[in-house]
């Protein structure tokens, strides 16, 4: 049996930030350690290099949106030329999300002999439901969709719309997002990362990881450590995450930055709340903090959490039903609140910081739960598995 060669398609990309960007990386690396062959096709962005040599190259062409197909496929040709001529390299395409180019993306393939497995990422946005009856192109974009080989759902609420959408399960598996657990681990001495950090000593500290949008729960955020600093005034919340989206078409992105900028400049936030903007340090953050805050309105699955897990740093979260509750388990490994509900935020917030022995119970049943079914080698071969079944259908 051929060894998986795998073209994995992402439109969002480094230097863009996107946790699923930063999954793929990830995952792309650790399939290479296996023998697997990875190459990352992905958007060219302006003052980026087009083609990216190392261990797992990344090759970045135009991939841009359009009103109707023939744009669509003018600002793809040169992609889809380099699917038909890579055929001979590779012998399956990996398509993580729903590019504006994916029924042309996956025709191509087909073409070229390629198996085909398509990652979905974000529920409302490119689960199939979503792909179904979202947007002028939807039915054109569902019918493509619907002809991949093989699709993964990276949460049991992803899953679920597979059904709903008339796919049928047997083509679909529930693959997590991954961890790398020898990066994201307990900390031995919370105390000392925040000294290295430059971080308040001796106080209550918080975090929450992920851009600053009205989707990521920010204003619920913030409504909840006002109610956190009127028990704990000392406490302090840092919030890591890009919100430079002065390059965007929504005006509305910047906008909502400004109203949070503008709210932690006035009390009672101001002085407790940190914008530090995005961070390639995010396992330190996490040990220098004593609990994660999650309010996020939409996820797929929701990776700081199960990175909040690994460090030992238990979570609040809003609840996802069957993905971020799927993640953390209520009164277990953290706290379960219901969407919108500062109230209860900064209530499961105050607990844990007030109780240190609280917070040990959940930080090691977390790493307990997270090294079982999340980490990266229980997720890589998960994917490995994936790719020989394809495999083993059509090639020896």
């Amino acid at each position: 049996m051929s060894a998986p060669r795998v073209l994995m398609v992402i439109q969002r990309f480094r230097p863009t930030f996107t946790g699923h960007g930063l999954q793929i990386e990830a995952l792309s690396r650790e399939l290479t350690g296996r023998g697997a062959e990875i190459e990352i096709l992905t958007r060219h962005i302006e003052g980026t290099v087009r083609c990216e040599e190392g261990p797992v190259p990344v090759r970045r062409f135009p991939m841009t949106p359009g009103r109707n197909p023939l744009q669509v496929w003018w600002s793809h040709r040169e992609v889809l030329r380099y699917i038909h001529g890579a055929a001979r390299r590779f012998n399956i395409l990996h398509i993580h999300g729903a590019p504006p180019g994916l029924p042309f993306l996956i025709g191509a393939a087909h073409e070229a002999g390629l198996r085909t497995v398509i990652t979905t990422t974000l529920l409302g946005s490119d689960d199939p439901v979503s792909l179904r009856t979202r947007g002028r192109l939807a039915r054109w974009r569902f019918r493509a969709y619907r002809t991949a080989d093989r699709f993964i759902a990276i949460s049991p609420a992803l899953m679920d719309t597979f059904t709903t959408a008339g796919i049928g399960l047997e083509r679909v598996r529930l693959i997590p997002v991954g961890v790398p657990v020898d990066r994201f681990h307990l900390a031995s001495d919370p105390e000392r990362e925040a000294e290295t950090l430059g971080w308040n000593l001796g106080v209550p500290r918080a975090l929450f990881v992920g851009a600053v949008l009205h989707r990521k729960g920010v204003d619920v955020l913030l409504q909840a450590w006002e109610q956190v600093l009127g028990i704990l005034p000392d406490a302090h919340l840092f919030v890591a995450g890009p919100m430079d989206f002065s390059q965007q078409r929504e005006p509305h992105l910047a906008a909502f930055v400004e109203s949070c900028r503008t709210r932690i400049e006035e009390p009672p936030l101001r002085g407790h709340v940190h914008f530090l903007g995005p961070r390639g340090d995010i396992d330190a953050l996490l040990r220098a903090s004593h609990v994660f805050l999650f309010p996020s309105r939409m996820e797929g699955f929701g990776n700081v959490l199960s990175e909040a897990l690994a460090s030992g740093t238990p979570p609040v979260t809003a609840r996802i039903p069957r993905c971020t509750d799927h993640i953390v388990r209520d009164g277990e490994t953290g706290f379960v609140v219901e969407q919108e509900d500062a109230v209860a935020l900064a209530a499961r917030a105050v607990e844990l910081l007030r109780d240190p022995a609280l917070r040990r119970r959940f930080a090691l049943a977390g790493r307990a739960d997270v090294e079982r079914q999340f980490a990266f080698p229980v997720i890589r071969e998960a994917h490995l598995e994936l790719y020989r079944e394809l495999l083993g259908h059509g090639e020896s």
